[in-house]
């Protein structure tokens, strides 16, 4: 039974039991966060996470007080641009990695104290863009290194066919079996795609640093265009 959990509520009422073999993470700011949620495949525990809060502490935080013992994949739904990743109010990108490392190695730790087997498990990033061009490449890799995870994510836009996307993680640090954490019918149904280009700067230059947190009108254009 898939139980949905927010991130304040689920030390205390998450249940894990042998059959569960997947977490998924989805950032409550993606559109109809909870149809994705309640359409999980079986064995799947759902945590949301709080879109103004630390994202990546929040996940290190479940990580650590859950113990799923047949743990092998982790999902990570939110928004994404090349090589950065909006979990909460916070981006986790190639400018910040190592500020995150130590938290992000824990994910590693947290999941070979816990799992019955030491084969490598696997982290599956549903984000648009995130591992498109130079950018998306040595952000996955440096992920893959600080986590010891395998590693999906995609070049392109995730979502509804209509605007572009799709459910194709086609970037993998390592052969794996990519086993997507939604079911057909709700994956077919999902009416967004999980990227936005949000504009705080009144400013017309675009300073090719997609991970500053300050994204111009002319940014957001260039960044839109990328992904089309």
């Amino acid at each position: 039974m898939t139980t949905l959990h927010t991130s304040h509520f689920q030390e205390n009422s998450a249940i894990f039991t042998s059959d569960t073999h997947s977490l998924v993470f989805i950032d409550m700011a993606i559109e109809d966060y909870s149809g994705l949620a309640n359409g999980v495949l079986p064995n799947t525990q759902v945590f949301v996470l709080d879109s103004t809060q630390n994202g990546v502490e929040q996940i290190t935080e479940m990580l650590a007080s859950c113990n799923p013992l047949n743990l092998t994949n982790i999902h990570i739904v939110c928004h994404g641009i090349p090589g950065s990743l909006q979990l909460g109010n916070t981006n986790l990108g190639l400018d910040n990695l190592d500020k995150y490392s130590q938290q992000l190695q824990q994910w590693q730790n947290i999941r070979s104290a816990s799992a019955k087997s030491d084969k490598p498990w696997n982290l599956l990033i549903y984000g648009c863009n995130v591992a498109l061009g130079d950018a998306g490449a040595e952000f996955v890799q440096k992920l893959h290194q600080l986590t010891g995870a395998n590693i999906a994510a995609s070049r392109q836009r995730i979502g509804n066919a209509a605007l572009g996307g799709n459910w194709e993680l086609e970037v993998c640090t390592a052969q794996m079996e990519v086993s997507l954490a939604f079911t057909e019918t709700t994956r077919k149904a999902y009416a967004g795609v999980l990227a936005t280009f949000t504009v705080n700067n009144t400013g017309d230059a675009d300073d090719g640093n997609a991970n500053n947190d300050i994204t111009t009108l002319r940014e957001a254009i260039n960044l839109e265009n990328s992904t089309e």
